[in-house]
């Protein structure tokens, strides 16, 4: 108590008030809010949410545009390259950074990520991963290119040792404190959308090598009452804020251009990472569930269970992405053989895919299969069973890692059409 007295009035303020959030929603929360009856995002297709199509991305899928993702494609290959501590290539000692932004979910959750991944024998050497989250700042308190959220993640950078010119790459996962009191949707949703923008946009002022920003909404909520931290149905609906800024970016509007070609690059190339929102107990369509035991008590922090969750998710992203995967995997010393098998093709809406896989690493042990379904979804089974709800081609991606920190890629496409 000694220790907070002396902690400046406005410092105090915002602890004592972050505090008293927690309190109320703990007072708040509901073990039986097992479903909410929303689908997630992802999921949900052509059918409307409060009069707004579904899908991650524009016109209801679920999947980046071709011409996006190829531009991503071709930064993450071509653009993204080890750089020394002014920012000039060293394929030798040069270091790719990657940073989280974002408040005290993001921060709970990247700051084990962090571990795992530094301890993971695939993860590219030069390749140096920092926590920039921070507890009780949302996304308020990162609109300004100068707040102080900036200055402390730039000293985490100084602690770890590399420098804002070594930034390319981001995680940003972001919410406001008490979106209730910013109106119903969609305008709590739009508010948020503008501070998304901005962050994007102070990324490439603060970072100018930054790259590529991959954007994730809100873990499912244990509380629906309003006035609390981030309840029900609003984390949810923070995902309709990644979708827009992110169409904004596709469409050429909102000032986020990445593309230096059409005019001054404002703002890092954006796209969704992995999709973290799923009903309570009712399995989405990869079988993700999202329990009362995956938060603390007051019914919005992830517990340590929660926590394991994501990061599941961020590792199975980033080791099988076509825009993170050859900057984030080491180069593998050896081949591992690797195919994959269907046993069906051609698939409508709702089918379940089911997908095999072979591999062998010759004197070595095959110690993880990381599967993404391009939809934001995601398997650590050999052998997983996956629902395409949605029409669309989808770039399955599996990612297969031996002991000695060996990986090979692989890609299917799944056609998933209506019927005439």
């Amino acid at each position: 108590m000694a220790a907070a007295m002396n902690l400046p009035r406005a410092v105090l303020q915002i602890v004592i008030g972050f505090f008293a959030l927690l309190w109320r929603a703990e007072a708040l929360g509901d073990c039986s809010l097992t479903t909410t009856g929303i689908t997630p995002l992802n999921d949900l297709w052509t059918s409307f949410y409060h009069g707004y199509v579904g899908g991650l991305y524009p016109a209801g899928a679920d999947n980046a545009p071709p011409q996006h993702l190829a531009a991503g494609i071709d930064i993450a290959t071509n653009q993204i390259r080890p750089l020394d501590a002014f920012g000039n290539y060293d394929p030798v000692n040069g270091k790719i950074v990657m940073i989280s932004v974002g408040m005290s979910n993001t921060t709970m959750e990247f700051s084990r990520f962090v571990t795992l991944a530094n301890s993971d024998p695939t993860k590219n050497t030069h390749l140096v991963i920092v926590d920039g989250a921070q507890g009780g700042q949302d996304a308020s308190a990162w609109v300004s290119p100068t707040a102080q959220t900036w200055s402390t993640l730039n000293s985490r950078l100084q602690a770890a040792g590399v420098t804002p010119a070594q930034v390319q790459v981001a995680w940003v996962k972001q919410a406001r404190a008490n979106p209730s009191s910013l109106g119903a949707f969609p305008l709590h949703a739009q508010i948020l959308q503008s501070n998304l923008e901005a962050i994007a946009r102070n990324l490439k002022t603060n970072y100018p090598n930054s790259k590529i920003a991959y954007y994730s909404s809100r873990t499912r909520a244990y509380t629906n009452v309003p006035g609390t931290l981030n309840p029900e149905p609003f984390a949810y609906e923070s995902a309709f804020s990644v979708r827009w800024m992110i169409e904004n970016q596709i469409n050429g509007t909102g000032n986020l251009n990445y593309d230096p070609g059409r005019g001054p690059a404002v703002a890092p190339w954006l796209a969704w990472g992995p999709y973290l929102w799923t009903d309570g107990t009712n399995p989405r369509s990869d079988g993700f569930v999202w329990l009362c035991s995956d938060l603390q008590n007051d019914f919005t922090h992830p517990s340590s269970s929660g926590v394991a969750k994501v990061d599941q998710e961020l590792i199975a992203f980033f080791k099988t992405h076509a825009t993170a995967a050859p900057w984030f995997l080491r180069p593998p010393a050896q081949q591992i053989s690797c195919s994959i098998l269907l046993t069906q093709t051609g698939w409508s809406p709702g089918m379940t895919v089911a997908f095999f896989a072979i591999a062998n690493s010759q004197g070595h042990t095959i110690t993880q299969y990381a599967w993404t379904f391009d939809d934001g979804d995601f398997s650590f089974a050999q052998n997983p069973s996956k629902v395409f709800p949605t029409p669309g081609v989808y770039n399955v991606r599996l990612t297969v890692s031996d002991d000695a920190g060996n990986t090979v890629t692989r890609t299917v496409l799944i056609p998933v059409q209506t019927t005439s």
